[in-house]
């Protein structure tokens, strides 16, 4: 019965999204796309340029404020490349 529900729920916010290119969340936000929304740009870059400097992962979510996975996900992007 609560799958059910989730469900409807979310069949609902993506047919928003098709409608009407956004969808207004419970707590009255408007979101363009279902999901969580995405890390604020300025803490990734933060994040990088103390990653660039040799700073531990830890320490630098830390610092930024993110989360210790993300700044690991930043990491192996900036070794890839």
């Amino acid at each position: 019965m609560i799958v059910a529900r989730v469900n409807a729920g979310l069949a609902r916010a993506r047919d928003a999204i098709t409608r009407d290119g956004h969808f207004t969340s419970n707590a009255g936000k408007v979101r363009k796309r279902v999901g969580r929304p995405n890390a604020d740009t300025k803490k990734l870059e933060a994040a990088r340029r103390e990653l660039a400097k040799g700073t531990g992962v830890l320490k630098t979510a830390k610092l930024v404020g993110l989360g210790t996975g993300a700044v690991q996900r930043l990491k192996r992007a900036l070794a890839l490349s």
